[in-house]
């Protein structure tokens, strides 16, 4: 069985039969107990989460029929060499446990390749960690939890993940940035900030792109549509980082052909 949450929640049956409950309810109790695979949730906290702080008093008695639920719609597609569903789904004195392997959790996958790229990163291997990086971005299909827009709670942890994913694109083309692929940058640069406009490292990674591949005429512009937005949403001016590779590309300094990347 595999479970996803990078994008919309989803259970496929292997090999490829998507079996996610309908019920929205039994999708955001699965993504809960998803986000917290392997560790009891207390049923209290589910009750809070589940219902915005603000349960009904039937609330407690509903958490358990969602349970029943939830263990009986995996237990039906639970295939016989898998683990028996009593397993899968536990009952601990103060709440429940979802018991998954990493290799069946998205999320999971995602943190130990970004992991592994990072160790990779800090042994000097840019090569491999690139590798890891685009692995660990390619488990993703859209933006975190994507379905769900009810609980509170899962909307923090959304937010939280698509942060992650973001640090990853950002690791990952700073890699590619150190391994001289300035020109295949370009394109997820320019995606990435249509949609964080006033991100200044994905800024510095474009203009640092757009110099080494000689436009530099793009790289001075994109400085200044940052400056722009950054003073226009926000009233601040660009970070002192930001200012210094722009003077380093008006005064063509050598030390720009050693800096292929910003702090990260």
């Amino acid at each position: 069985m595999k479970f996803r949450l990078l994008g919309p929640v989803a259970v496929y049956q292997e090999p490829d039969r998507l079996i996610t409950p309908t019920p929205r309810k039994l999708r955001e109790l699965l993504a809960l107990l998803l986000l917290n695979a392997n560790r009891v949730v207390v049923a209290d906290d589910l009750v809070e989460q589940m219902w915005n702080s603000a349960p009904p008093r039937t609330a407690k008695t509903a958490l358990q029929v969602y349970i029943c639920r939830l263990r009986r719609h995996l237990s039906v597609h639970e295939g016989s060499a898998e683990r028996d569903a009593s397993t899968r789904l536990v009952t601990a004195p103060s709440g429940y446990i979802l018991a998954v392997q990493e290799h069946e959790l998205d999320l999971a996958r995602f943190e130990a390749l970004c992991s592994a790229a990072r160790r990779a990163e800090c042994a000097g291997d840019i090569e491999r960690a690139s590798l890891l990086f685009g692995r660990a971005l390619g488990l993703w299909r859209g933006p975190a939890l994507a379905d769900i827009t009810g609980p509170a709670e899962l909307n923090a942890e959304a937010g939280r993940l698509n942060e992650a994913r973001l640090a990853a694109q950002e690791q990952h083309i700073a890699m590619d940035l150190l391994l001289g692929r300035y020109g295949t940058t370009i394109p997820r640069l320019t995606e990435l900030i249509k949609r964080q406009p006033l991100r200044e490292g994905l800024h510095e990674q474009l203009m640092i792109a757009q110099y080494h591949c000689g436009r530099t005429a793009e790289a001075l512009e994109t400085y200044r549509a940052v400056r722009s937005a950054l003073v226009e949403e926000l009233g601040l001016e660009p970070g002192a980082r930001l200012k210094s590779l722009q003077q380093a590309i008006l005064n063509r300094d050598p030390a720009l052909e050693t800096r292929l990347t910003p702090a990260l």
